[in-house]
């Protein structure tokens, strides 16, 4: 085991259609956006509220 990695237990997986919200940042797992945000350069901010899909 490595001291400085952190692992968190029983996390939800599930696709949702609506906004979430992750009390980390970056998100470490739970329920996501069913699409992913697209690697690449943005003229406005990404959603947020994305989860823990968006990198």
């Amino acid at each position: 085991m490595i001291e400085e990695v952190i692992s968190y237990a029983r996390l939800s997986r599930n696709h949702v259609q609506t906004a979430v919200t992750s009390p980390k940042r970056p998100g470490v797992g739970g329920d996501h956006s069913p699409v992913w945000t697209n690697c690449g350069a943005y003229d406005r901010p990404v959603q947020k509220t994305r989860g823990s899909a968006l990198p």
